[in-house]
């Protein structure tokens, strides 16, 4: 119990210090239900483009215990436009711990572990109107445990 109340204060907090950055569109977070991740639970973030003259940074983020298993994770992105057409999808592999000192490369507090993945720099949108980005667990395993939450960041680059 002490965790989830720790990992909502801390979800809250920190929404509330960048939504004041008028260059992002959407900065949420998804908690993981039992701390496992099934397979076939496919996180949406649905999100509004507005400007279609800027390009946008898209930055996927996940929350892990320090007791993750994996030194690695899989992940599934795919972007979709309001009709459902597919915009974006590709697989990647992202590292979580150091080669050298096996520490985590995400930043820490308590027993949670952040990460932010720069996935797409400079996606520029063709229309105005609202888009879902989903994130995917491609791990070889059906279940993933430790995982708390998941979360997205979009927003201008500027």
């Amino acid at each position: 119990m002490n965790k989830y109340i720790f990992f909502l204060f801390f979800s809250f907090f920190l929404s509330i210090f960048q939504s004041c950055t008028s260059d992002e569109i959407i900065n949420s977070y998804y908690e993981v239900p039992t701390g496992v991740w099934k397979k076939e639970n496919i996180v949406s973030f649905p999100f509004f483009v507005q400007d279609t003259s800027v390009a946008y940074k898209i930055i996927p983020k996940i929350i892990i215990h320090k007791n993750y298993y994996y030194s690695n994770l899989f992940l599934k992105y795919k972007i979709t436009d309001s009709l459902g057409n597919n915009i974006y999808s590709e697989v990647w592999e992202h590292f979580l711990f150091d080669d050298q000192t096996g520490k985590p490369i995400g930043s820490g507090i308590s027993n949670a572990y952040s990460y932010s993945f720069m996935v797409i720099e400079n996606k520029k949108f063709e229309k105005k109107g609202t888009y879902s980005f989903t994130i995917q667990h491609f791990m070889s395993e059906n279940d993933i445990p430790e995982v708390q939450a998941l979360g997205l960041s979009v927003k201008k680059n500027s």
